[in-house]
């Protein structure tokens, strides 16, 4: 068998014939299979997948397994497959007829372990199309450094054929960002790499896709695959390894979306510091070297505070909060001391939280209110000036927290900037107070 090509689909019945006669028309007639691994679809997908097979049952075949999501699906698509390369498809999107004959040719000619091609972009949404050379030239044996570098479309898994081999090596995760966490890796090892210069790959975004959504919490696995990028490169390859890596969270900080998880992103531009004072590339370059102003920005420590289990656990849904700190049965002001100790958010609110909130870690002190003026959460740095101000008013017996807080916003004193828009956090089907 001279390729396999593998097609994960979990609940694709609208897209997925598109995908299969694409591949059914592939004009490589010899030594070409298409293992479709059903990922536990409940809707038409693995019925349609079948039809293909009982049409072309030596070019087809489909595998049913339980729902694992893609990275366990493509590895046990690959434990599968027969072929000298391999290559993938995501059920969703498409190829031109002559892709994997001319990739394959390519591959066999020059004894290439990856070859790579153009993508054409759709995005459903948006109606819009784009499609864009992943290098200057076309070459037999690209230089790999400058790819890692500058090449478009590098991480994906998708628009690439590759030698068996490199797959004794590496498996995927499940996770999301799946390619990302392992392809730049494979990239590294590899001898010789070539490329077409041609759109072979129509890859389909559309409303459903996984990261479409900025507030599906399984996001924060980019940040497990940009650790594990830059922790697994070949050394010959770390200075290109963490200038694509500098560029592309950059490029993703940039991303309004991705503003729901700007103090993660922060965090980790602080665990790959050195990586990055450590690359010529990175430092060299002004645009890229700014990346390592976010190492002077303070995040609120990953605690999360409070006095009912309930007030915590919705907070703890988003993110890695390995710490929670349960004052029993306390008062304001003792959960106010262990903020002002331990920094974190203090949570004083049971009320589900419904998106990262990544951007308020960001912040040295904040105070969520809600439509009343009720205090729903407080977040600040340890030692907090602000935090320490307000219990000395607090322990004055005056006035309550939410008393206190609404008197700072109505006098416009030096608090009222803590006090502030939220919209880019959803806490319940209630709007917070816009306060600024």
């Amino acid at each position: 068998m001279k390729l396999s090509v593998i097609v994960t689909a979990y609940n694709e019945e609208n897209y997925i014939k598109r995908c299969l006669d694409s591949l059914k028309h592939q004009t490589m007639n010899e030594g070409l299979e298409f293992i479709i691994v059903d990922d536990g679809s409940t809707d038409l997908t693995g019925s349609i997948c079948d039809e293909y097979m009982r049409e072309a049952p030596s070019k087809f075949k489909v595998i049913h397994h339980e729902n694992q999501g893609q990275g366990p699906s493509r590895n046990l698509g690959i434990k599968t497959a027969q072929g000298k390369y391999i290559g993938f498809l995501d059920a969703d999107d498409w190829v031109d007829n002559d892709m994997f004959k001319s990739m394959y040719e390519k591959a066999e000619k020059n004894d290439s372990d990856i070859v790579v091609c153009d993508v054409n972009k759709i995005f459903d949404w948006e109606n819009r199309k784009t499609s864009l050379h992943s290098l200057s030239h076309e070459s037999n044996n690209i230089d790999i450094s400058e790819y890692i570098k500058h090449g478009l479309n590098n991480a994906y898994s998708w628009n690439k054929i590759y030698k068996r081999s490199l797959w004794e090596k590496f498996t995927y995760k499940s996770m999301v960002y799946e390619d990302l966490d392992i392809i730049l890796d494979m990239l590294t090892t590899c001898n010789k790499i070539s490329y077409i210069q041609k759109p072979f790959y129509h890859y389909f975004k559309h409303s459903g896709t996984t990261t479409t959504s900025y507030k599906n919490p399984r996001l924060y696995d980019i940040f497990t695959a940009y650790e594990d990028a830059m922790k697994h490169s070949c050394p010959k390859y770390q200075d290109a390894v963490a200038f694509c890596i500098a560029k592309r969270i950059l490029i993703n900080m940039d991303t309004p979306g991705f503003n729901y998880y700007l103090a993660d992103f922060i965090d980790l531009i602080k665990l790959l510091r050195k990586d990055f004072q450590n690359s010529p590339s990175v430092m060299q370059d002004p645009k890229i070297r700014r990346i390592l102003s976010y190492t002077n920005v303070s995040t609120l420590p990953k605690v999360i505070i409070s006095n009912l289990p309930d007030n915590a656990v919705t907070w703890l849904s988003y993110g890695n909060y390995n710490r929670q700190i349960l004052v029993d049965r306390a008062n304001v002001l003792q959960l106010l001391t262990a903020l002002y100790e331990h920094g974190g958010i203090l949570s004083l609110t049971s009320r589900k939280v419904m998106a990262p909130f990544g951007y308020l870690r960001s912040l040295s002190n904040f105070v969520l209110l809600d439509e009343t003026g009720k205090c729903l959460a407080i977040g600040a740095l340890p030692k907090s000036e602000f935090i320490y101000e307000l219990k000395s008013k607090l322990q004055k017996g005056k006035l309550t927290l939410d008393e206190e807080l609404t008197l700072a916003f109505n006098n416009r004193t030096t608090w009222s900037h803590y006090l502030f828009n939220v919209s880019k956090v959803n806490i319940s089907r209630d709007d917070l107070v816009v306060i600024k």
